[in-house]
């Protein structure tokens, strides 16, 4: 097997070199972690600190330099500032290219782990409940402490700009897919235009990348999406981080997360169905655009069939998160 290529290597090598100082390093481990995003690597190097030999392994974490309104460096310092559980910083290096954090690996038991081991409903929603903790916390959080006033017009901007684009998408379909997709996204954005507060969100959360300890959460990646968003916006990537479990778990999981979320003095989830159906809306375009392009003529009559599965998202939708467990 061919060892895997960095793609930045000049960032790994000044990071590393900001660790050990001048000491000689050895890169031993080089391998991608796609569970916790696509720039992100498993690094273990060795090196000589007096007479004694050192191993360590790192988290490295490739982000693009800056964001519209913030950089990756602020997003995760300003976190750790407020308390949020980040991962440990130890080094970093900047290019044109992006922006290299050399993070401790995280401690813990990885959400999506975690539910995979669970054998009892009260597992299920002792997870839930950690999770449901950690959203009420980050978006009870100031956005003044995170730097992220200038992120609110965004958040709107974006649901206007998906629903726009989808629209246009629906024009060039064939029948009878136009017509349903327009009754949805209008019942989409009805459910978006209720004024909801915009707190410090992260957007969609990765299972893979929220670790627990002791019952809370010791440690989150995506700081760098940091901006001010719909509380439900944490909450509509659940349905597809869940999909690889079964029903049950789904549905016990969001119920319980939720439910304790709210108890925990969070924010309204009133839109929460809406915004996982845009999400799942686009990804079945996507998938179904890419099928048709290959039936040489033959999406009009998948067509039909890409109707009753938007369907049955769009009644269960309208019954909340919850009842969309059973997608």
């Amino acid at each position: 097997m061919e060892p895997y290529v960095f793609p930045h290597p000049e960032l790994l090598d000044a990071a590393l070199t900001s660790i050990v100082s001048s000491q000689q390093v050895l890169l031993t481990e080089l391998r991608p972690l796609p569970s916790f995003g696509r720039n992100a690597w498993h690094v273990t190097i060795r090196y000589r600190f007096g007479s004694r030999q050192n191993t360590r392994s790192l988290l490295a974490l490739l982000l693009a330099r800056t964001t519209e309104h913030s950089t990756p460096v602020a997003s995760y310092t300003l976190a750790k500032t407020a308390g949020l559980p980040t991962p440990t910083i130890r080094s970093m290096a900047e290019g044109p290219e992006g922006v290299l954090l050399l993070c401790s690996l995280p401690t813990g038991t990885a959400l999506a782990d975690l539910l995979r081991e669970c054998v009892a409903p009260w597992q299920i929603s002792a997870a839930a409940v950690s999770l449901a903790r950690f959203l009420a916390q980050l978006h009870q959080t100031p956005s003044s402490m995170l730097g992220l006033e200038a992120t609110a017009e965004h958040a709107t901007e974006s649901d206007h700009t998906r629903i726009a684009t989808l629209k246009e998408v629906a024009r060039n379909t064939p029948d009878p897919l136009p017509g349903k997709l327009d009754e949805i996204l209008e019942w989409i954005s009805d459910q978006l235009r209720v004024t909801a507060p915009l707190v410090p969100t992260v957007g969609h959360l990765p299972l893979t990348t929220v670790f627990l300890e002791s019952g809370e959460v010791s440690c989150t990646l995506g700081w760098e999406h940091l901006a001010l968003r719909p509380a439900a916006a944490d909450f509509a990537g659940m349905l597809f981080e869940l999909s690889p479990f079964d029903h049950a778990v789904r549905e016990l999981f969001l119920s319980v997360v939720q439910a304790s979320y709210l108890q925990a003095g969070g924010s309204t989830l009133a839109d929460a169905a809406a915004r996982a159906l845009l999400d799942i809306i686009e990804r079945s375009l996507i998938a179904w655009t890419a099928r048709s392009s290959k039936a040489f003529g033959e999406g009009a009559r998948d067509s039909v069939g890409m109707v009753r599965t938007l369907e049955s998202a769009y009644q269960a939708a309208r019954s909340g998160l919850t009842a969309m467990a059973s997608l």
